[in-house]
């Protein structure tokens, strides 16, 4: 009977995560809301890197979980958030999108046992930095 109920929870658990898909599926819709879609490859070359310190803007990380549905229902409110910054705020912010269940070295690293979660790092960051932790609720 046991082994049952683990069967059932397993297919439920695969049917809620088809379902709700990828909250940020793509490139496109990251560039669309004028965010960039971070991955281990990338993480902190655009974060940290000395390299692309010209111009360094204050940085906003949103750490998000594709299955989890407290991170699917509020992408929609950070979605409009992040059209409205990027009207307004463009020349003093970045925004950057990850997510955790493909990164997920990098969320434990930022110690994010919650999502959905926004960080903020300030201007002047070294590896390292956690920034501050912004309220999602």
């Amino acid at each position: 009977m046991r082994w049952r109920q683990l069967l059932l929870l397993a297919l439920l658990f695969l049917l809620c995560q088809n379902s709700l898909g990828q909250i940020f599926p793509a490139g496109d819709d990251a560039t669309a809301i004028n965010a960039t879609l971070l991955n281990k490859a990338n993480f902190y070359r655009v974060v940290f890197d000395r390299a692309e310190a010209v111009g360094r803007r204050v940085q906003m990380l949103h750490f998000y979980l594709n299955w989890c549905s407290d991170s699917a229902a509020f992408a929609f409110e950070f979605r409009q958030f992040v059209r409205m910054a990027s009207r307004r705020w463009s020349r003093l912010l970045d925004i950057g999108l990850l997510d955790c269940a493909t990164n997920n070295q990098i969320c434990v690293d930022f110690a994010n046992l919650h999502y959905p979660r926004i960080r903020m790092l300030p201007v002047h960051r070294a590896i390292g930095d956690t920034g501050q932790e912004l309220d999602c609720k």
